[in-house]
């Protein structure tokens, strides 16, 4: 996937974080894409993906694309997909389209927000079926395989009541039950950015101010949330807050010690310098020990004025 900004590479303990930036004020183009001739590179868990960055073409004959952008709410930026994940053959694909349709002058079918594909064909798989009101921005298969997590700006998945988050069987798109998380946003539309997983735990970032359970339990979250990877319950110990707007962008260590989160807040925890980008503990939110949080201040050569759109570590 292409971008007008370089990607920037800097030695963080442990392991590296890859940062892919955006200018703070910019009109942002994602890779506006539609399947026919695209070449991809899938970022996903150990058991999502077929191998650590091999590329798949989905240049296919007969191809397929996404197509007619819909509305959003609270982002901008006017691309037809935000989010891919691979599993098990197949590609899913999230973002603002209305329709899919295949490249041969065809007509198109209704397919709002969330698709998927053949990993091999291109071809579009028309029995895996969700329906979402909203735009997806965020997509990640669970540690164990089971679910597709979803985050975005939606209320609604397959006619019932889902805010901004939803696991869906991978296989038909059906909602998966027992998984219940609903962020909401004091008088706004809550939004899901960012999603990842561990297999102990799914990490979401966006923009939400509680995350309300099955159980009516609704404790408050500030635009970060750790839940339980098999029921979506918030993870009481970890309570971390990022101030002023919205997280963009979040990722795990290797080791499963550190979130490292970028977006356009201006402090993590109400603490000092702490705005763009920082790192927290896992286990309770608290600011890593050692890393010079905020603006990449601990990142030589990288991305001052800039909010990190999408961060890899490795």
């Amino acid at each position: 996937m292409t971008s007008p900004s370089p990607t920037r590479k800097a030695q963080h303990e442990p392991g590296r974080v890859r940062i892919i930036t955006k200018p703070r004020r910019a009109v942002v183009f994602l890779a506006a894409v539609c399947l026919a001739g695209l070449w991809l590179q899938l970022a996903q868990p150990a058991s999502a993906q077929p191998g650590n960055g091999r590329e798949i073409s989905l240049n296919a004959d007969p191809s397929w694309q996404v197509a007619n952008i819909q509305p959003a709410q609270t982002v901008e930026w006017n691309s037809l997909v935000f989010a891919m994940a691979e599993h098990q053959g197949r590609v899913y694909v999230g973002g603002r389209f209305g329709s899919v349709r295949a490249n041969n002058g065809s007509a198109s079918t209704n397919q709002r927000f969330l698709a998927a594909f053949d990993v091999d064909t291109g071809a579009w798989i028309p029995s895996f079926r969700p329906n979402l009101n909203g735009p997806v921005y965020a997509l990640q298969v669970s540690a164990d395989g089971s679910k597709l997590l979803v985050g975005g700006e939606f209320t609604q998945v397959n006619g019932a009541a889902q805010t901004a988050l939803v696991a869906l069987n991978p296989a038909t798109g059906a909602t998966v039950g027992s998984f219940r998380a609903n962020p909401r946003l004091n008088n706004g539309r809550a939004v899901v950015m960012d999603i990842a997983v561990r297999s102990d735990a799914v990490f979401i970032g966006g923009n939400f101010t509680s995350v309300a359970g099955a159980n009516g339990a609704n404790p408050n979250r500030l635009r970060l949330a750790k839940l339980n990877p098999n029921t979506g319950a918030v993870v009481g110990a970890f309570n971390v807050s990022a101030q002023g707007a919205r997280v963009v962008s979040i990722a795990v260590s290797p080791n499963g010690s550190r979130l490292y989160v970028g977006g356009y807040f201006s402090g993590l925890n109400n603490q000092p310098g702490t705005d763009i980008f920082g790192a927290v503990n896992t286990s309770n939110g608290a600011l890593v020990a050692g890393v010079r949080q905020g603006e990449y201040k601990d990142l030589p050569q990288c991305c001052g004025g800039q909010v990190p759109f999408d961060i890899v570590a490795s």
